[in-house]
């Protein structure tokens, strides 16, 4: 079970153009309204001490926390790198306000004024409260891998654990084997990790591996 985070809400294109400002101490590092990004990380927090009591209490799950905070700062801290125009990092791809993040909250993304940039894969921010396309699948990644990095997951009543689940949504051809135990290891190189699926040998007792290579995103 994946208990998602909030994102740096100070970081939302919706945020930053109803709380513009020309007063510096507004902003932190990112170019966010720091105080709410404040706030999404006392929110997390408390989640966290929260899911590690109901972990606590609930041994039998696997109760993971999805850092969508860290998920998206690195990304933003990453821009230039994966891509994105840094000068229009935060600015919606798909709308019609005339200010510095293309957002109007009485035209957003579908009215008539609204309009599209020509790629949407350069933007962070779609309409100013959805991520594109492509800043949702570089989360999904650096989740998938930080998760995987940090998690061994156990089987309950022979259902296929999430780790393996997950995998098996990115076309990672895993067959499932009649195990009481799978072990998921991020293994990092250069240009791939690996998935390590383990089974028990013919006594039951010790883990056999098997490695199954999947491209790297390269999301730092």
């Amino acid at each position: 079970l994946i208990i998602p985070g909030n994102f740096p809400t100070g970081c939302m294109t919706i945020c930053l153009a109803f709380f513009k400002t020309n007063d510096p101490k507004i902003y932190d590092e990112l170019n966010c309204v720091r105080s709410w990004n404040e706030f999404s990380m006392f929110h997390n927090d408390r989640l966290q001490s929260a899911i590690k009591g109901l972990q606590k209490n609930h041994s039998d799950v696997v109760i993971i926390y999805g850092d969508y905070y860290a998920a998206l700062t690195s990304i933003l801290k990453h821009a230039s790198s994966l891509g994105f125009e840094e000068a229009e990092l935060l600015k919606a791809c798909c709308g019609s306000g005339a200010n510095d993040y293309n957002f109007d909250f009485g035209k957003q993304c579908g009215s008539k004024e609204a309009s599209v940039c020509s790629n949407p894969n350069k933007r962070v921010s779609w309409d100013g409260v959805h991520l594109t396309e492509h800043a949702y699948q570089l989360m999904a990644d650096w989740l998938l891998k930080h998760i995987m990095n940090t998690t061994t997951l156990f089987e309950n009543n022979g259902r296929i654990p999430l780790g393996i689940s997950v995998a098996l949504s990115r076309n990672v051809k895993i067959s499932p084997k009649k195990s009481s135990k799978y072990i998921l290891e991020e293994v990092q190189t250069s240009t791939a990790y690996h998935v390590e699926q383990a089974v028990p040998d013919s006594k039951g007792r010790t883990c056999r591996t098997k490695k199954i290579r999947e491209e790297d995103r390269k999301v730092a």
